[in-house]
């Protein structure tokens, strides 16, 4: 879904002279994006929409996973005990969905375009995409759709990206979004010189026919059916992540995984069906990653926060960078037995020079501010810890932003938070 508010999606449709129809008693931000949608795709497709993009804008989202923290005991227990769950690592990369239609490959993650509500195609700036689609061609390969998260061969892009861009990538999931973030010429550049995108598949939901009304497990045989037949023309851009079906298994799985740096496992019921709306299904899949007790036992926060930008201060005078924006207010949704509210987590001021200037502009009244389109965008953001008194991270800094993430992936237990208290 998309990250503007309601109100600029019915001042844009008003604007438009575009009709909404309300499909519950209130107004939501669905039924004015599917109308947004409707309007550009006659716009961009006249003479009718791609069969692969009519796929991609029939699912709300790629299934996600709920968290192992929000399940009650016994249901968190079956999880790790029974063998209707298999875990898988997780993958610390971005989202993305891989489509083959026959003829061309189209890369989307979950997020859409701001300028026409439709889901952003990232396929040119995959520098292997040109030579698999003709191998995919001549092998005649069947209609696929793979659900993968992307990573990238070369961990030291990290470094290039800081020297030569001026941008800080701590994970290998921000370095990718930087890559992503860039222009086309840029990242085909960099692929060129520092290494490729991985494709690390984890769910197939179509391959000849549709797959999402199949169980997960029958799905993961597809999946290694796929594989067998085609994984020869992908080479080393596609992996599969390690799997552990053997319930006594798991703990040592998933604590092999925390020991060399992972970051935790996602773990499914190999009956739930693929799910395409923005409900994380508890019975589906769950994440687990590092602890609360695991946390408090590092040196800082062992997992990072996705957070929504919501706010701005411009630099202060003395700063090189007077005129600018100084820092970003960015917010969480904390879940809790009362409802939920947004919360302010953090300032974050180590923001790139180029970025700054990319997010400034000069507002009606004459002064600088923050653009509109980022308001609502989401970063990764970490901290020392959570202070006791204003409950925010102590010396937060901004990690990079996460173009596959809405504000939907910023809810957090509140309870869980405050034990991240020092």
């Amino acid at each position: 879904m998309t990250s503007r508010s309601l109100a600029e999606l019915k001042k844009l449709t008003k604007r438009l002279g575009l009709q909404v129809t309300q499909t519950s008693n209130r107004e939501n931000k669905k039924d004015y994006v599917k109308v947004l949608q409707d309007y550009y795709l006659k716009e961009k497709y006249p003479e009718g929409v791609p069969s692969w993009l009519k796929v991609r804008l029939s699912m709300d989202s790629p299934m996600l996973c709920a968290q192992i923290t929000g399940l009650k005991p016994e249901a968190a227990e079956q999880v790790w005990n029974s063998d209707d769950w298999v875990f898988e690592e997780k993958i610390n990369g971005v989202r993305m969905m891989l489509f083959w239609d026959g003829q061309e490959l189209h890369a989307c993650s979950r997020n859409l375009s701001l300028q026409d509500y439709l889901p952003v195609d990232y396929v040119d700036k995959f520098a292997f995409a040109p030579e698999l689609e003709q191998k995919l061609r001549a092998a005649g390969a069947p209609k696929f759709i793979l659900d993968t998260e992307i990573t990238f061969s070369n961990s030291n892009v990290r470094t290039y990206l800081y020297n030569v861009k001026g941008v800080e990538t701590v994970t290998m999931l921000q370095a990718v979004a930087a890559v992503l973030a860039l222009n086309t010429e840029d990242s085909l550049k960099i692929q060129a010189t520092e290494g490729h995108f991985v494709l690390n598949v984890f769910d197939i939901l179509f391959f000849g026919k549709s797959l999402m009304n199949k169980p997960y497990s029958e799905r993961y045989d597809y999946l290694m059916q796929f594989y067998s037949q085609y994984g020869v023309l992908f080479g080393d851009i596609l992996s599969i992540p390690p799997r552990c079906t053997d319930s006594a298994q798991k703990k040592d799985f998933y604590s092999g995984i925390l020991a060399r740096g992972g970051e935790g496992v996602v773990a499914k019921n190999i009956h739930s069906l693929y799910n395409t709306s923005q409900n994380r299904d508890k019975n589906g899949w769950v994440k687990i990653k590092r602890s609360v007790s695991e946390s408090l036992n590092s040196a800082g926060l062992a997992d990072s926060i996705d957070a929504f930008i919501t706010g701005y201060d411009l630099a202060d005078e003395e700063k090189s960078w007077n005129g600018l924006i100084g820092s970003l207010e960015v917010s969480v949704t904390l879940l809790s037995p009362e409802g939920e509210h947004d919360h302010v987590i953090a300032r974050v001021a180590n923001i790139p020079l180029d970025i700054r200037k990319e997010m400034t502009m000069i507002g009606p009244d004459g002064k600088p501010c923050l653009k509109p389109e980022y308001y609502g965008r989401v970063v990764e953001v970490d901290g020392q810890a959570m202070s006791a008194r204003a409950f925010r991270l102590t010396h937060p800094r901004l990690l990079g932003f996460r173009p596959d993430r809405t504000k939907m992936d910023c809810q957090y237990d509140e309870e869980y938070l405050r034990s991240l208290i020092l």
